[in-house]
């Protein structure tokens, strides 16, 4: 079958595409300042804002006033730090099976699956969509803290809620690549392989391979990064990336905060648009996909 997405955005089925996606913003203010500042150095694309974290507000006032800014919700169910955590928006009641003991999202998917009641987190996962629009974010698509939107009891709800919304999603044809970043080894690829299928059969617009902030060491940040670039492959790669200002997220993830503030620095001060051009890679934003989706819907 011919790859439907490339050939909508005018390249050809061996072309190397990259989607460079800014996650965990409003995590932090760090976490803003960094996507502010690598838009501007034209690597990175888009972003995914997680709307019940504390610096949300900064976040969408920093939307409202550039229309430019392609930024989506990172569908948040999980809250993994040790002292730094977050609510649901939708509800401060432990029945719904959203909130741990201490009254915030679970730690990790295995105890939000354990406890999950499907009709409270579509509720909740609604209410974050509606806060980021109603914030005045243009919207341009839909991912997941942590992989949420993937498990098999929420899949149809996340690709669901795209279709309301006119918005893509992210679920990679090639599903393994997510299924390894997540560590979901008890969940089968033919459950995901049926889904990729009727999605393509409705010429849903998405990308193939998922790549993510490797963690590099940082005397290798640099080296490690180019490695990755001359190693793209063919189609469209989504690659999520952490980069942090310093400041706070030294507080927040004591023992890992260099693979953010160094992703941070390296793409500050060596890695632009031309850093992919030489790799020979082209480059596109989130907006993209929803235009193509959008378009198709017309048609």
């Amino acid at each position: 079958m011919s790859n439907y997405t490339l050939d909508k955005l005018g390249f050809s089925p061996t072309s190397r595409i990259v989607l460079p996606n800014h996650d965990d913003l409003a995590m932090d203010h760090g976490a803003n300042t960094a996507f502010a500042e690598l838009v501007q150095r034209g690597f990175v694309k888009s972003g995914s804002v997680m709307v019940p974290c504390p610096w949300f507000p900064q976040l969408a006032r920093m939307a409202r006033s550039n229309a430019a800014l392609d930024i989506g919700v990172h569908l948040t169910l999980t809250s993994e730090w040790f002292d730094y955590r977050w609510r649901p928006l939708s509800t401060s009641n432990k029945s719904s099976g959203l909130i741990d003991a201490d009254g915030f999202f679970w730690r990790n998917r295995t105890l939000l699956r354990q406890n999950l009641n499907i009709e409270a987190a579509e509720i909740e996962l609604r209410a974050q969509i509606r806060t980021a629009i109603e914030a005045g974010i243009d919207v341009t698509h839909l991912d997941s803290h942590m992989g949420v939107g993937l498990l098999p009891e929420l899949v149809n709800v996340y690709i669901n809620l795209g279709r309301e919304y006119g918005l893509p999603v992210l679920l990679p044809r090639i599903i393994m690549d997510s299924l390894k970043v997540f560590k979901m080894d008890g969940i089968q690829v033919s459950f995901y392989d049926e889904i990729v299928s009727a999605l393509e059969k409705m010429l849903y617009p998405m990308v193939d391979h998922f790549s993510i902030t490797p963690g590099f060491c940082s005397m290798e940040v640099k080296s490690g990064y180019e490695s990755l670039l001359s190693n793209v492959p063919e189609g469209i790669t989504f690659l999520s990336l952490h980069p942090n200002a310093p400041g706070t997220i030294e507080f927040i993830d004591p023992s890992k905060h260099s693979w953010r503030t160094d992703e941070y620095r390296v793409f500050s001060e060596f890695f632009g648009s031309e850093s992919l051009e030489a790799h020979g890679i082209k480059t596109i934003s989130f907006k993209e996909l929803r235009n193509v989706l959008r378009a198709t819907k017309r048609e």
